[in-house]
């Protein structure tokens, strides 16, 4: 089953999934970008901690719910404030996602991307609000679409870029990490940065194991940055866990989330030297062949330290 058509359950929230730029290798120190969901009370504090840290802040504010083009917009006072009082502030450029109601919702992207109207009636909702808010450019981040849409997806990054062109906006775009059916290097050359989502290795219906473990992560880069412009790609790190209990599907979890659930079972935190991944294994007397899985970004040296491939 490709990355693109899997319904993902990862959590999303500040310290979850972040980002940090691919650099060559004479490069400064890559900048960091934060996603950040609104509803998700637990990460309000950890942005409050870590936002003056931040170069690009990336929250989830603008849904795709309807085929017409008008997006949802999420209100969201409580962290605008909180970035308007940040010093040195980071540049704010909020995620256009199709998900929403526990969905990735294709078929209204499949509309939204293909039909003008629809298109135009986006384009303008997002100059008008970059206009009032001082947005830097905006990340789409668009899932579960159809193969057609995929194919009209660089023509739709093109019609997108040159309307943000005047108004000096970027314009990034998600891909799924290892995937044939993404046009990557299309939407690079239509004017796009890439962020390749360089995560769920396994998920939450797969075979237990690991996040993003090193062996598939590197074999995957290198081939994914054969055809791609370094200096517009973006390695998206993500920084969560998953639960899985025998014979369910896994559960989402943050790292903090991930500790305790480890502690509470007595397990020991086991970090092998061939696989730059924490991994906990534990059982329980209710799941007897539990197994928890993590990675995050205090352990992946890639992250830590800058890319200089």
């Amino acid at each position: 089953m490709g990355f693109d058509k899997r319904l993902r359950a990862r959590a999303l929230s500040l310290g979850v999934v972040l980002i940090c730029t691919f650099a060559m290798p004479s490069a400064a120190k890559p900048s960091l970008t934060a996603f950040y969901v609104p509803w998700d009370v637990t990460g309000r504090s950890d942005l409050a901690a870590h936002l003056s840290a931040v170069d690009v802040f990336a929250p989830f504010w603008i849904a795709l719910k309807t085929p017409d083009g008008i997006p949802t917009i999420a209100p969201d006072d409580e962290t605008s404030a909180l970035n308007a009082n940040t010093r040195p502030g980071p540049v704010v450029m909020p995620v256009v996602s199709n998900a929403h109601d526990a969905i990735w919702d294709g078929d209204t992207a499949d509309a939204v991307i293909n039909k003008p109207e629809s298109r135009t009636a986006l384009i303008a909702t997002l100059l008008k609000l970059a206009a009032e808010k001082k947005y830097g450019g905006y990340i789409f981040d668009l899932e579960n679409l159809s193969a057609h849409t995929l194919g009209a997806l660089p023509q739709f990054v093109f019609t997108v870029q040159t309307a943000f062109k005047a108004s000096h906006l970027e314009i990034w775009v998600t891909v799924p990490f290892g995937s044939t059916d993404w046009p990557a290097r299309a939407i690079q050359e239509a004017g796009a940065t890439v962020v390749l989502m360089a995560y769920e290795q396994c998920w939450a219906n797969s075979t237990p194991g690991p996040i993003a473990g090193d062996d598939w992560f590197g074999a995957t880069l290198a081939a994914e940055m054969r055809g791609l412009d370094p200096s517009n790609t973006i390695i998206a790190l993500g920084n969560y866990a998953y639960d899985w209990p025998k014979g369910i599907p896994a559960k989402a979890l943050s790292v903090g989330q991930a500790l305790q659930l480890a502690h509470d079972n007595k397990a020991t935190v086991a970090h092998p030297a061939t696989v730059q991944s924490r991994v906990h294994l534990y059982s329980d007397r209710r799941y007897p062949s539990r197994r928890l899985d993590a990675r995050w970004r205090d352990v992946c040296p890639s992250a830590r330290d800058g890319f200089n491939l």
